[in-house]
């Protein structure tokens, strides 16, 4: 045979070069390959982020064909064409369509549904397939994904770099003034420590209906009471891990639609709970796990909402047991990257409360037992013509608190009432007194807004669209508008109510941000009190709905989960907004929503930005072009000081100038620097702030200026930056504004240059509410501030008195008095009460002032504070 003349025709010294040769063409190949998939990816991600259709994303796609290829036919063939080549690419880069269910919920078997994989599949009960498609995107894809990136899984672990706060259980949370800022600060996160522990390990669960083992020696059996299923399973362990990953969960429900139509939709929603709340709060960071089509989900069905919770809750039970097998990315505790088991679990579930009693399966509109944490007994009124409940008598129960209601005990109650078909009941609009009066308009039209205040919706025209309002205009009309917009325009029963929940949104969205103390979760706790009594004293039984209920528990909330920035719905509201403004046919929306938001999550996690290099700003002129590269340069340096941002213009500063406002300088010249519009203060706010001239700015010396330029200069061998402003002096008189007690400031001719390190927050300036037109004074609203001017000790709760009860009363000029309780007028607001004074030889023993009947006095329910501490000896009453 002459095969083996014909292969060996080759030289030895040529087979190496050939073989360098066919690698070289391989790796090119391969190099052409991942250039093409970026580039379908970048178009894929253009197209997202225009809301572009298939057709758009197929122009881009040849956009980049042209420019890359070159009219090179070998790279031409090799280029997707179409909408299906493009996702076939996207496939081999990870890509996974979300998986398709079939739900029944046909009320031939009310309480009961079915989910199926195949539209083929018949329902166990009913025999019929499934009715409603419900697109499910994997949790544990997201898991895989979340875990492919470093500089993610470096946010996912930022919980560890805190683990002081909570590592040690709920006893660390005993420590004296607890700061309460992150998600882990609270008590539940610290119960779970040994989740994340490494030196913890604890007991797995099991799945019953995963083991199929039985009569194994060695093994235990298990009933499960729910589905009386039986099963043998060996007790196994976990250790704790710091990569372990908790979520939070969301569900809310939609209109794909500008206008109002009959399809609906809603989202069910998860987050990263260990990440930072600043990295949490963006609107990346909301995971869709699916789209539930509302308008074919049969109405008033409070199980509705389970058989598309069913896949999620099958995930997380799944990941919790069994981990999830991933690559991780990063090194944490010195675990090397590689291969991981990651577990999972939900920490807790958010919503408003018509979307959390659809989960939870509680009436929305508010029964006779309308709260899920309290045993709250709802209250028709006899004055209202609705079916609705109300829950009332607030002074008695601050005394005496409801019984918490532990859902443990209630599941058998849960299902007779999840069972219950009843109609929704819309609260009924009040509209207050005063605000059809044209000045009202004219205040609020005179705020003067700021920046970040206008980035997104603010109240406007109280009169004709107040009906309009959402939840974030209702917000800031609250505070900071309303206490200027409404002052002097409200009755006093009426304002004394409504200048409670200013300060409660103030603690809530304002100062609390920066974190929680025990002080103020006391003030808190006093001002939701005191406001939810005297709420029900001056608007009646009708106004105790139960979201007023609710508020009782948001102290709680705080303590356990911490700030309610951390958990609350603002990101996932914002997040539909990217759902609805999709291109789409408007059909099939469900499935166009899901797909998109899986190629969203494939897009994010594929190009990880972790190995960018930033540019140094240490000594260089600190400005940049955008926020964004503001924001780059800060993050590089960790430095403090003012970066400028926008259009810059050189200036020219002679040195007699300088040292006015820079005495120590010694510039022998005129110096020459760079003047902006705006300047960065990364380590102001929550997450830094902007600030720009034209707005008022409040400086450490507690004067007032309006911005007019910002500038840098090179002074003492390194930049400095400076803003120049024109003065507000308080005025002459020292006036204060009447209801919220800021100072008034009148402009002056004064202008004066300071540095940026000066800054201590924005403020807005009200012009004085008797000329808005042309004001000569202005109010400062020190929207900002850090710190509420109010301590516990000054809110009081009206206290709800007995028969008996030692009380403390507050006198005329201000003195405590103690008397005793003889009876209680209820309807009239009054007891009847005998007055104690202190002996002589003992001031700490009170006895009656006057014996006998006639020495019993009427006084108001509102003057009494509160029960005296001590004790009796005898009819001597022991003062503590």
């Amino acid at each position: 045979m002459d095969t083996t003349a014909a292969v060996d025709t080759t030289s030895c010294e040529d087979r190496p070069q050939i073989s360098q040769e066919v690698e070289r063409e391989t790796a090119d190949s391969e190099m052409v390959n991942k250039d093409i998939i970026a580039a379908v990816l970048k178009a894929f991600e253009l197209a997202d982020k225009m809301c572009g259709s298939q057709k758009d994303l197929i122009n881009i796609v040849n956009y980049g064909r042209d420019l890359y290829c070159k009219g090179d036919t070998a790279l031409l063939s090799r280029w997707p064409t179409s909408y299906s080549a493009c996702m076939n690419l996207l496939k081999k880069a990870g890509y996974n369509d979300p998986v398709t269910y079939y739900i029944c919920l046909n009320e031939a078997h009310p309480n009961l549904w079915s989910i199926m994989q195949n539209p083929s599949d018949l329902c166990k009960y009913c025999k019929k397939p499934g009715t409603i498609p419900y697109h499910y995107s994997s949790l544990k894809n997201k898991i895989k994904y979340w875990c492919s990136s470093k500089s993610f899984c470096e946010k996912m672990t930022a919980h560890w770099k805190e683990k002081k706060r909570w590592i040690h259980g709920v006893s660390s949370h005993r420590r004296q003034d607890p700061l309460l800022r992150e998600i882990w600060d609270g008590e539940r996160f610290a119960e779970l420590s040994w989740f994340w522990d490494p030196d913890r390990t604890w007991l797995l669960p099991v799945g019953v209906n995963s083991v199929d083992q039985f009569n194994i020696q060695g093994f235990n059996r298990v009933h499960c009471p729910m589905c009386h299923s039986t099963c043998d399973y060996l007790l196994e362990f976990a250790k704790g891990d710091p990569r372990n990953i908790a979520l939070i969960g969301h569900w809310d429900g939609w209109q794909p639609f500008s206008t109002s139509c009959k399809h609906s939709c809603g989202s069910i929603e998860v987050q990263v709970a260990t990440m930072l709340r600043e990295d949490r709060s963006k609107i990346e960071e909301v995971y869709v796990c699916g789209f539930v089509p509302c308008y074919i989900v049969p109405n008033k069905m409070p199980w509705a909402l389970d058989p598309f919770l069913d896949p999620l809750v099958t995930d997380i039970e799944d990941s919790f047991i069994n981990g999830v097998t991933v690559e991780y990315a990063a090194c944490v505790i010195g675990i090397e990257p590689g291969p991981a088991t990651i577990r999972c679990l939900l920490l807790c579930w958010t919503g408003d409360h018509p979307a959390q009693c659809e989960v939870g399966k509680f009436l929305a509109a508010g029964g006779v037992h309308a709260c899920r944490r309290d045993k709250v007994f709802g209250t028709l009124s006899s004055s209202s013509r609705s079916n609705q409940y109300y829950c009332g008598n607030y002074q008695y129960h601050y005394r005496y608190q409801w019984s918490q209601r532990m859902l443990s005990e209630c599941v058998d109650d849960m299902v007779s009432v999840s069972q219950e078909d009843r109609i929704t009941v819309r609260r009924k609009k009040a509209s207050e007194t005063g605000f059809t009066d044209g000045s009202i308009e004219e205040r609020l039209d005179a705020i003067p807004w700021t920046a970040e205040l206008k980035d997104g919706r603010i109240p406007q025209s109280i009169t004709r669209r107040i009906g309009f309002w959402k939840a974030e205009e209702y917000r800031k009309f609250t505070y900071p508008a309303s206490e200027y917009v409404l002052g002097g325009k409200l009755p006093d029963c009426h304002y004394h109510v409504w200048i409670l929940i200013v300060r409660i949104t103030e603690l809530v969205f304002g100062c609390g941000r920066n974190g929680w103390t025990q002080h103020s979760l006391e003030l808190l706790h006093n001002l939701i009190w005191r406001h939810n009594i005297l709420t029900e004293v001056a608007e009646g039984l009708e106004s105790c709905v139960i979201t007023l209920h609710n508020l009782v528990h948001l102290p709680d909330d705080i303590k356990r989960f911490s700030s309610p920035d951390n958990y609350w719905c603002f990101v996932f509201e914002r997040a539909v907004h990217t759902y609805v403004e999709r291109s789409s046919n408007n059909k099939h929306l469900e499935l166009t929503f899901a797909k998109a938001e899986s190629r969203r999550e494939l897009l994010k996690f594929l190009f990880s930005k972790s190995n960018l290099s930033t540019p140094c700003f240490q000594d260089q002129l600190l400005y940049a072009s955008s926020i964004t590269k503001a924001r780059l340069c800060f993050s590089n340096c960790n430095d403090n000081r003012a970066i400028l941002v926008g259009g810059k213009k050189t200036i020219t500063v002679p040195s007699n100038m300088i040292q006015s406002f820079v005495p120590s300088s010694m510039q022998p010249s005129e110096t020459v620097g760079v003047s902006c519009r705006s300047v960065l203060l990364l380590h102001h706010g929550f997450d830094g702030v902007l600030y720009k001239t034209g707005e008022h700015i409040l400086l450490s010396s507690n004067e007032v200026i309006c911005a007019t330029d910002l500038f840098s200069l090179y002074l003492n061998n390194h930049y400095q930056s400076f803003v120049e402003g024109e003065l507000f002096c308080v005025t002459q008189s020292n006036l204060l504004h009447l209801y919220s007690n800021n100072p008034f400031v009148s402009p002056s001719s004064s202008k004066v240059v300071v540095p940026t390190s000066s800054i201590l927050r924005k403020v807005m300036l009200f012009p004085d509410q008797e000329n808005l037109k042309s004001p000569t004074q202005f109010v400062i609203i020190d929207f900002e501030r850090d710190k509420i001017p109010l301590t516990s000790k000054n809110v009081i709760i009206p206290f709800y008195p007995e028969s008996n009860d030692m009380v403390e009363v507050y006198g005329e000029d201000g003195d405590i008095w103690l008397a005793q309780v003889q009876s209680v007028d209820i309807r009239n607001k009054t007891c009847r009460v005998h007055f104690f004074v202190p002996q002589q030889n003992c001031p700490s023993n009170y006895c009656r002032e006057q014996a006998g009947r006639r020495g019993a006095e009427t006084i108001s329910c509102d003057s009494v504070l509160g029960q005296a501490c001590g004790s009796w000896s005898g009819n001597t009453f022991i003062y503590t």
